[in-house]
């Protein structure tokens, strides 16, 4: 039987709900209309009108483009600045706490992550690593004017960011994943310290050597963690366990930070554009290309998640030289004052 745009709309909508009694209640709001009426939508007997159209794109956040053109070779996704203007740092953090939070809501949910840079999510870890980052971003992406004459310290999120990275970070810790990994994953951080210390944009240096031992810290989190095969928050013990992760050592494939969500209700995929931007794609034929994409790397990676101990010790091992040739340098410039 040949499915309606109606038909399509409504398949995508109704798993939203736990009971189909919830979504008419809803969907009676959203069309002005009682129940009965929504039920004849529902059925297919009352055809949806434009406006009732435009009313559930915009509440699920659907593209009826990719309804329309499905079967054609076109994607269609949405940016997170076009949802929302990024103003300030609660607006960007607002938005990836609201994804995490959905995605946690849904049973059955796993994640892929293949990055050449630290995941986004591993920066929650250290709360100094956090600010340090979207101070950069704050600066030359979003390009916020408070922060054009400001040096950096360790006050650049508030109390209400905090709280939501650390709200993330939970989510983040009990969702399963299988992440693809560079070596050189801190290279773009700790080159972006190392600008920042000789552009003279820390307020005190001592600051940047605290950049580095977090950055040591979190290679050493990473590394139990992989060694484990579970996630943890590092001021808990390793015995309260999180997801599952597996970690893979990639270096057959360098591209940006993209994350696949596996849930029951299909997959999504997020990944970044003009870094931390992102764009969300929901198109399943591409989320299905992206998977294959992901297995087809996997299968040409190193796991260093329970096994693999030599070469789980020599890929932290670089990762953490890298860090004290940093603090090298900057302790020879503090001498240097």
């Amino acid at each position: 039987m040949h499915k309606t745009l109606q038909d399509k709309l409504f398949e995508d909508i109704l798993p939203n709900f736990p009971k189909k009694s919830e979504a008419v209640e809803v969907l009676s709001k959203i069309f002005g209309v009682g129940k009965d009426a929504v039920y004849r939508r529902l059925r297919g007997d009352t055809l949806l009108t434009p406006d009732e159209l435009s009313a559930l794109a915009k509440k699920f956040n659907l593209s009826l483009d990719s309804y329309v053109f499905e079967d054609a070779n076109t994607v269609f996704c949405s940016f997170n600045p076009f949802s929302k203007q990024i103003k300030n740092v609660s607006d960007y953090l607002e938005g990836i706490h609201k994804l995490m939070k959905k995605v946690q809501e849904v049973k059955d949910t796993s994640m892929y992550y293949v990055t050449s840079d630290v995941p986004l999510f591993a920066y929650f870890y250290f709360p100094e690593i956090l600010q340090f980052k979207i101070y950069i971003w704050g600066r030359a992406v979003w390009q916020f004017e408070y922060l054009d004459d400001m040096k950096f310290d360790f006050n650049v999120i508030g109390p209400h960011g905090m709280q939501m990275a650390q709200d993330m970070l939970k989510y983040y810790v009990k969702l399963p994943s299988v992440e693809l990994w560079s070596a050189d994953i801190l290279d773009n951080t700790l080159h972006q310290v190392e600008y920042h210390v000789n552009s003279g944009h820390f307020a005190n240096l001592e600051d940047a050597l605290t950049l580095c031992d977090r950055l040591k810290d979190l290679t050493d989190h990473m590394e139990t963690t992989a060694k484990l095969g579970y996630k943890f928050l590092p001021h808990q013990p390793k015995e309260i366990k999180g997801g599952k992760i597996k970690l893979y050592h990639n270096e057959m494939v360098y591209t940006s930070n993209t994350i696949l969500f596996d849930t029951s209700r299909g997959k999504a995929i997020y990944s970044s554009y003009t870094n931390p931007n992102f764009l969300k794609i929901n198109d399943q034929r591409l989320c299905e290309f992206t998977f294959s994409f992901f297995e087809k790397i996997r299968t040409k990676s190193i796991l260093i998640s329970e096994q693999g101990e030599s070469h789980r010790s020599k890929f932290f091992n670089r990762m953490r030289k890298k860090v004290e040739n940093l603090k090298t340098k900057i302790n020879i410039q503090i001498e240097d004052l």
